[in-house]
């Protein structure tokens, strides 16, 4: 199922982006399903030079994904910054840190990582409701 992105690309500025994502971490998969284009195209244009006229959209893409990929670093930093003082195991922050970066899928407890984020778990957010409601378990 493809993502539906709202980029107006063209079909060349797909495959630019494509690379640029690959090379950045995505899947090709990933990149099929964000910008539409086949797996094979992908491993394409990873292959191929980049063309003249899409050199600018490729150094202004790349710095683009850069930018949001940091911004969602700043976001758990900041969150690090606010939690050091009063926690002391900074290892689930950490495995959560590489989770949200995409370099771990695997072995992250979510019941461990989500309160430490400031978010709550599936479990904590019907137990809070029960609570506001005022209902018995």
């Amino acid at each position: 199922m493809i993502k539906k992105t709202g980029l107006a690309l063209s079909y060349e500025e797909k495959k630019v982006a494509g690379k640029v994502m690959y090379k950045a971490g995505y899947s090709a998969r990933e990149v099929e399903m964000w910008l539409g284009i086949s797996d094979n195209t992908v491993y394409k244009a990873v292959k191929a030079d980049t063309p003249e006229e899409q050199k600018l959209f490729e150094a202004e893409f790349k710095m683009s994904l850069d930018v949001k990929k940091k911004e969602g670093l700043g976001l758990i930093l900041k969150r690090v910054h606010a939690l050091i003082p009063g926690y002391q195991r900074l290892d689930h922050l950490v495995k959560a840190g590489e989770w949200f970066e995409g370099k771990s899928h695997n072995n992250v407890n979510v019941q461990v990582v989500m309160p430490i984020l400031g978010g709550k778990t599936k479990a904590q957010e019907l137990t809070h409701i029960e609570e506001e409601n005022g209902l018995e378990k």
